[in-house]
């Protein structure tokens, strides 16, 4: 009679989001997302077109009657600034103050209003269909409605122009400190919000999903915002197709990431 050896094996634990896995850092999950524009191109194909409507709303706000400005700095001075939007956008060439729709004609009123609307539709459209072919999500009326609402809270009453912009000189520091750290915080923890919207949650339980995904991911998330703000400020520094490229590449980047944060965050909680 011969003993017999019971061999077992013994499996490693799980990996615990954020421990150790290449894809939960900044390059991971860069790495993620170029990877997912090489498998699909055509990713960039919605944000492209709107580039092209942005640029020619650029450009009849700077023929129309109506005042407009120009949102490149004053000539011979050089900013950094981090742009990043609450929803995936790039950034236009021009923008209109409220008070430039005030005591308008109805026919010009109509014609200012229509502009900026068509805007904020255009770019709610592209982030909708972008992040839904990240996810894979099914497309519906309801959910392109909800993504229009929140861009519209977030960024409607402000848009084409919002970013952060840090003067590193005598006083200002201090101040912009708290601001910087205010405006890191608030979009980091919205940061997957537009992807949340794309699958199926309404306005708060799409903010309250986005705070959970991103708690233990906060420092990861804040590598990935400075690296797309940065993306997005600097393709809208071409002086020719600056529109088109920030919006074609910038804004597709940050849809693109945003769908692949989320579907990491949720898939492995």
């Amino acid at each position: 009679m011969t003993d017999q050896a019971v061999e077992t094996e013994t499996e490693a634990p799980p990996e615990t989001p954020g421990e150790g896995s290449s894809s939960e850092n900044t390059l991971g999950v860069l790495s993620r997302v170029f990877g997912r524009f090489a498998a699909d191109p055509t990713l960039l194909a919605p944000f492209v077109v709107v580039g092209f409507v942005i640029a020619l709303i650029d450009e009849l706000r700077r023929r129309d009657p109506l005042p407009a400005r120009s949102t490149a700095g004053p000539p011979g001075e050089f900013e950094i600034s981090v742009d990043l939007f609450p929803v995936p956008s790039g950034i236009q060439q021009t923008s209109r103050t409220l008070g430039g729709l005030i005591d308008l004609q109805p026919r010009l009123l109509v014609y200012g209003i229509g502009l900026e609307l068509l805007g904020i539709v255009a770019v709610s459209l592209a982030g909708y269909l972008t992040i839904a072919r990240v996810l894979d999500a099914d497309l519906s009326a309801t959910g392109a409605g909800t993504y229009l609402l929140y861009a519209f809270l977030t960024v409607g009453w402000t848009w084409p122009f919002v970013s952060l912009q840090v003067d590193f000189t005598g006083g200002a520091l201090l101040l912009g400190i708290p601001l910087l750290v205010l405006w890191f915080y608030v979009t980091v923890r919205l940061f997957v919000v537009p992807a949340a919207l794309v699958d199926g949650d309404g306005v708060l339980a799409a903010v309250r999903r986005s705070n959970r995904a991103i708690r233990g991911f906060g420092w990861t998330t804040v590598g990935v915002v400075v690296v797309l703000g940065l993306a997005v400020w600097a393709s809208g520094l071409l002086p020719v197709g600056g529109t088109v490229v920030s919006f074609g590449v910038g804004a597709s980047l940050h849809a693109v990431t945003v769908g692949v944060v989320y579907d990491l965050r949720t898939t492995s909680a």
